[in-house]
């Protein structure tokens, strides 16, 4: 990749939103090609990564290119923080597919407790922080 370039790995959505690489191996979301942030700057625009399929998605950003993976973590944590169950659920799915619970127990431990969650979504993430 040339200086200055940027490359897409990952559609993110059906809205031409995609998460890529620029020229020093930095996680990035291209809007277009004249809109790139970087992908701290946008977590809640990689909320629908959850919806895609685990499996593939970690092929597809486990490159050598890269200094760091995706900041998983924290579109997860967000994803487990968000007001409505559909974003928990998702984040849900993607930690019984089979992504590390360890960073993600406290917040885990309060969808568990919370009256605010469906009891479904409280179960679920009782049983995964049985894993920690």
């Amino acid at each position: 990749m040339r200086e200055g370039e940027s490359r897409p790995v990952l559609a993110i959505g059906r809205h031409g939103l995609a998460l890529g690489l620029d020229d020093h191996g930095q996680w990035i979301l291209c809007e277009t090609p004249a809109a790139i942030h970087p992908v701290s700057d946008k977590l809640m625009a990689m909320l629908p990564v959850l919806e895609q399929s685990y499996t593939e998605v970690m092929r597809l950003t486990n490159t050598p290119d890269t200094r760091s993976a995706p900041p998983w973590d924290e579109v997860l944590r967000l994803a487990l923080e968000w007001p409505t169950d559909y974003w928990p659920d998702r984040a849900l799915d993607r930690l019984e597919a089979g992504y590390s619970v360890h960073k993600l127990a406290g917040a885990l431990k309060r969808i568990s407790e919370s009256s605010a969650r469906s009891q479904q979504t409280r179960h679920r993430a009782r049983r995964l922080l049985r894993r920690c």
